[in-house]
């Protein structure tokens, strides 16, 4: 650990403290006792990743165009965020131009998206893992249709892609941006088809895209129906709802719960309803893990059983399994979004820590797809408690891990680890919720800013804890 540790905050400190003036620089460090690894690792295990996560399975392209209910190609003009005090929620419409239609019907003119989450005033409300959409921008769009048949994005931040134009060569690129960092890849459960998948953050010339679309349909398997024309989704009357000039659903402020500082626990209630076979069994071993974890006044406490369901800002912290509001999208030979996490209710209320501002967060979600039961991920349950253990990571406030020791690292290994965590899972945790024997997390720089001319030049720093070695 103190090995990958120290490397992995060599490389991050130097990317911090290069914007101040310094072009190129040696770090020089002391020998360290722990804390510095929990000191430097809260700045990548934290800041960076702050929100919580997808699971999601990769998904070949053929099978993400021959699940799509239509494919648009169009330019974003609106972006409008609401409440909707029904369903306990908050949505999103992104209304979009269509400039030509590669598969299925929209209506002519504008049509508009509806995207679960986003921010009202002092509501936050995110699914990670959702794609990024900002106002003026031109897209390709892989769509799905909601419960009230209306349109949204489907697989999340898989069917979007960004367009532009090269400047040089007047030709359009597609790409699509990394996988973000709050989404949880799974090894391939499943033998995929010989097509290769949409590449993650390569540039892909648009004529060629097209070609690749029109190719997949050509050998559509039969029993995936296009939709017709979408419904345009409704305002609420009476709703709250505000202009946005972008759609992210990542907020990079740090999250965490307030109970735990007054000792009392977080409390998760199971709706049983749809539950996957030993699924409960699984989430009482994620919850005893991260309980054992030293140095942390955190505790997970099972409520009773509950009907409350699926992503609603309900006043209950509830895992359901069988995406009971029809959520996420059922998954195609055993791809696709796995589980979700999702802070229904995340407030402007704050309090300082490590001399960091904290949201705190008021309700958190945990859903499993629907359709997976015959999936190898479900049916072994050591692999199972390692998913648990993970998405429980984030339900209290951790991101992922840079070591793949770490139950939060971002891919899942099912090599047998099941609900086991690592130190960089305790240190993590017992950062967020320190008890009374955690190190005070503080240390000094011997310069903080340095100014250089033009040519390169080298500087060193000296990090100093403020206890021990």
């Amino acid at each position: 650990m103190h090995t990958f540790c120290s490397v992995r905050a060599r490389h991050r400190l130097h990317l911090a403290i290069s914007t101040e003036k310094l072009s190129l620089i040696n770090l020089s460090w002391p020998p360290y006792h722990r804390l510095l690894c929990t000191i430097v690792f809260s700045v990548l295990f934290f800041f960076p990743n702050i929100t919580l996560a997808t699971v999601i399975v990769p998904m070949s392209d053929t099978d993400l165009i021959q699940q799509a209910a239509a494919i648009v190609i169009g330019t974003v003009n609106t972006i409008e965020s609401y409440w909707d005090a029904d369903t306990k929620r908050i949505f999103t419409h992104v209304t979009v131009t269509p400039q030509e239609v590669l598969k299925g019907t929209v209506p002519a003119g504008n049509f508009t998206l509806k995207q679960l989450g986003g921010t009202v005033g002092q509501r936050h409300m995110w699914i990670d893992g959702s794609p990024v959409f900002t106002r003026g921008e031109k897209t390709i769009l892989f769509l799905d249709t909601n419960p009230d048949g209306s349109a949204r994005v489907i697989q999340l931040f898989l069917g979007k892609f960004s367009v532009f134009t090269d400047r040089d060569t007047r030709k359009e690129f597609a790409y699509r941006s990394h996988t973000p960092v709050e989404v949880h890849l799974h090894p391939q459960i499943s033998p995929s088809d010989s097509v290769p998948t949409f590449a993650g953050d390569e540039f892909q010339e648009v004529t060629l895209l097209k070609e690749r679309i029109q190719a997949a349909l050509q050998h559509s398997s039969p029993g995936v129906p296009i939709a017709p024309a979408f419904l345009p989704p409704q305002l609420p009357v009476n709703t709250v709802s505000e202009q946005q000039e972008r759609f992210a659903l990542a907020r990079p402020v740090p999250i965490r719960w307030f109970e735990p500082d007054t000792g009392d626990p977080v409390i998760m209630s199971i709706n049983p309803t749809g539950a996957i076979v030993g699924g409960e069994e699984r989430i009482d071993t994620g919850f005893q893990a991260w309980n054992a974890a030293p140095d942390s006044v955190f505790r997970f406490r099972k409520g009773n059983e509950t009907n409350a369901e699926g992503f609603r800002a309900d006043g209950v912290n509830a895992i359901s399994f069988a995406d009971p509001q029809n959520d996420l999208p059922n998954p195609i030979r055993c791809t696709g979004i796995l589980a979700a996490v999702v802070h229904t209710s995340v407030s402007n209320q704050n309090r300082v820590l490590h001399e960091q501002i904290f949201l705190r967060i008021n309700e958190a979600d945990l859903v499993f797809a629907d359709g997976w039961d015959d999936c190898d991920a479900f049916r072994n349950p050591i692999n199972l408690d390692e998913i648990v253990t993970h998405e429980l990571g984030h339900v209290l406030g951790l991101g992922h891990s840079p070591s793949d020791e770490s139950i939060m690292f971002a891919v899942a290994r099912f090599d047998g680890r099941g609900a086991s965590l690592a130190q960089e899972d305790t240190d993590g945790v017992a950062f967020l919720y320190p008890g009374p024997s955690f190190p005070p997390c503080s240390y000094t720089l011997s310069a903080s800013k340095r100014s250089v001319g033009g040519g390169a030049s080298t500087g060193k720093v000296t990090v100093s804890l403020s206890r021990g070695q």
